[in-house]
Formats: structure tokens, sequence, C-alpha cells
């Protein structure tokens, strides 16, 4: 009897083939977070699209902070005003959807779970708040609607965008050191290979514990690293690796090649090292 290693056949991949697909470039950006958000990093973002000229931009959820909205905050006069966070943060979403139109990208926005706290308050019976949060969405349709853009309404967390067939943009809703793989592990479902989100702030990217080898990106946030951290995130460790970043590449119908862009924080307030 002849004795010899034993070698398992890869599996076929008909992703791999020598065919013709039509590519697109995309970029995903999120977490900006209105006053919160760094200039230069906006500006940074703006200029990548005039130069890259991207073919689909997601803005994957959180413009805005509305801390005011949160159920939890019992101190009101210890929030940031609310018509500061959402004036800065449409003019930021109309800076982004100026570009989009002028290089004839489609603009995507998804809704965060801060835009989440306008369907509560919605929803809630005190009539003012009820009508502050409906204008603040709308304000933010009628930026996308003037793009001729796509607004997907936060529906819980399984609320997304898909890119082809195989890449998931959604806002995130793991919040832990292994966000990243366990976002490709819960989401990498039905055919979708590639997930990227930015619920965390934490740039990151890691494969899922799968034969399918599933990957999850963090594209990070646009928030000031120096600046003062939101009251709700005090004390968490996690929010010390909060870093400005950004997920850019091409997709096909049956492929995805994303790539993360990190700005050190030695560089912070400077233009981003963007190819």
């Amino acid at each position: 009897m002849s004795h010899k290693p034993y070698l398992p056949k890869a599996p076929a991949n008909p992703a791999s083939a020598a065919v013709v697909r039509n590519w697109q470039r995309f970029l995903v950006v999120g977490c900006i977070h209105s006053t919160r958000a760094c200039p230069v990093a906006v500006q940074s973002i703006v200029e990548f699209i005039l130069r890259w000229k991207p073919h689909v931009v997601v803005v994957n959820g959180d413009l805005l902070d509305l801390e005011a909205f949160m159920g939890s905050v019992k101190d009101r006069d210890g929030v940031e005003p609310v018509a500061d966070d959402v004036d800065e943060g449409i003019r930021i979403l109309n800076l982004i959807a100026d570009a989009c139109l002028a290089v004839g990208a489609h603009l995507v926005f998804n809704e965060g779970n801060h835009e989440a706290r306008l369907w509560r308050a919605i929803s809630s019976n005190n009539e003012t708040a009820a009508f502050a949060a409906f204008r603040i969405q709308q304000d933010i349709k009628q930026v996308v609607r003037r793009a001729g853009g796509t607004y997907v309404e936060y529906r819980g967390i399984w609320t997304g965008y898909l890119l082809g067939e195989t890449l998931l943009i959604t806002h995130g809703s793991v919040f832990n050191v292994n966000a990243a793989r366990d976002m490709a592990q819960a989401y990498a479902r039905g055919g979708i290979c590639s997930v990227i989100f930015n619920h965390t702030h934490s740039p990151g990217w890691a494969i899922g514990n799968r034969d399918d080898a599933p990957m999850g990106i963090n594209a990070g946030t646009l928030q000031r690293r120096a600046s003062p951290l939101a009251s709700y995130a005090d004390g968490r460790l996690k929010t010390f690796s909060w870093m400005p970043g950004c997920a850019f590449g091409e997709f096909a119908d049956d492929v995805a090649v994303p790539s993360l862009y990190v700005h050190p924080l030695a560089l912070e307030g400077q233009p981003w090292r963007l190819p």
C-alpha cells in the first residue's frame, strides 16, 4: 500500500475565469457627525471624488449627531444645539452632492443609527419633536433628490445597499474590537462576499472564520480624532481607536476589489494622502 500526503482540491471559482467585466469605481464614507467632522477630511473627500470620478458614492450613515434626540439624554442643556448640527451636516452633504453631480456619480445615502433617532422621534407623542425630526429627515432627502441619488431609510440593522451582487454597504451594528470580522460573518450571506461599514469609527480589515473567507471592512470616520468625544462615548475604551478613513475600489456584478485608506493621526488637519 502506498502512502502519500492528501491535498484537498481547491473549489472551482468561476469568478477567477478570464471574463469581460463591467468594472465600476466606488467610494464609501460615513460617520461624518456634522460639526465634529474635520474640515480638511471633508474637503479631501470632495477633491477625491472630483479627481477619481467614482461611479457610486455612498454616504454610509451618521451624517448628523442628533444627540438631543437620544432618549437617554437627561440634561438637554448639555447637548449640541440641533440647529448647528443639522446646518453643518446638510452643508457637508451638499458639498458631496455637488461633487457627485460634477462627475456623474450616483449618490447613495444609507441612514445610520444616529438617523434612526429621527424615526423614533417622528413616532413619538411629542408633536414638536416629531415635526422637527420629520423636517430634518426631509432636508437630507432633498439634497439626495437634488443629486438624483438613492436614499435608504433605516429599517433595522440589516439595512444596506448592494453594489453588484457581492458587495454590501451597510452602516454596521457590531461595536467591538473584532467588528470587521464579526460583520463579515454576520452579513456575508446569500452570495455577498464583502461588507463595508462604518459604525465603530475604527478602520480595519478582517476575514471571517469560514471556508468562503468573507471580508469585512470598517471604513472609519470623518470625525476629528482630537475633537471632544460625544457624551454617549465618554469612558468607552473603544473610542481610542477611532480613526479617519474611507473605503474605495472597484466592483463588477460578480466580484469586488475594495481598498481601505486610514489617515495617520500625525497628519490630522492636513490633506489626505489619497491615491
